[in-house]
């Protein structure tokens, strides 16, 4: 089965970038009126070099202007991308580029930039901008199922061999999860959830693990292969 993902238009990006120039003409102009050049009216500017606060917010406009330009970064892998990105039953094409699934050894979703990370036999890394896509949700759930086939097989097999396999921050074997050098059993397990908050352009998701009354809290977008991680954990703990 093969599926097109056209290319759209990052709407959020195009605004991040414009808060950006905003900020740094408004820097510019602060800077430029000590030296008698005035890109603002002269009254106004005045008025907010009077303001107390105003050399703070002048020192914080840069790391604003930094922040709002590496969150727009969308914009110009825009520019970038080919017109549609498709997935068939083996690979990912990405214009003229194929990438095996078969070549993959880790992906990872970087659910705090909604960006995919694809890590490759050879080291390469490839980065899949989901806002730029269409049906985003979709590519991504598409892409973690073809590609997690073959590394789940092989991770339950190195499970079943009493291997313990490594998902980033945390790590699983056949006893059960390890997370900051503690070991979690499986029958010690009452509950595992995931967690999502927003606050501004942030979105932050975490894995919530509750074992004996206490609470494990794991950034999800740390979590290397999670879609195979949630299947083993399916194998151990049906009710997960």
């Amino acid at each position: 089965m093969t599926a097109s993902y056209p290319r759209v238009f990052p709407r959020y990006a195009l605004g991040c970038y414009a808060a950006a120039f905003a900020l740094l003409y408004l820097f510019s102009a602060q800077l430029l009126a000590t030296l008698d050049i005035w890109l603002l009216p002269r009254s106004l500017l005045i008025e907010m070099l009077r303001y107390r606060a105003m050399w703070l917010v002048f020192f914080l406009t840069l790391p604003a202007v930094g922040y709002l330009l590496w969150r727009g970064s969308d914009l110009p892998a825009w520019w970038r991308a080919p017109d549609e990105l498709t997935l068939d039953s083996h690979a990912l094409h990405i214009g003229p580029r194929q990438v095996a699934y078969a070549d993959v050894t880790a992906i990872r979703h970087q659910h705090n930039r909604d960006h995919l990370v694809l890590t490759l036999h050879n080291g390469e890394r490839v980065r899949i901008r989901l806002a730029i896509w269409h049906d985003a949700y979709g590519l991504a759930d598409q892409l973690e199922e073809s590609i997690g086939g073959d590394l789940e097989a092989a991770t339950m097999r190195r499970l079943q061999a009493q291997d313990t396999v490594d998902f980033g921050p945390l790590s699983m074997n056949a006893s059960g999860l390890a997370y900051k050098g503690q070991l979690i059993p499986w029958a010690a397990i009452d509950s595992i959830r995931t967690q999502s908050d927003s606050e501004g352009m942030e979105t932050d998701e975490t894995l919530i693990i509750v074992a004996r009354g206490k609470t494990y809290k794991i950034d999800r977008s740390k979590i290397v292969n999670e879609p195979v991680m949630l299947a083993c954990l399916r194998q151990y703990l049906p009710g997960a």
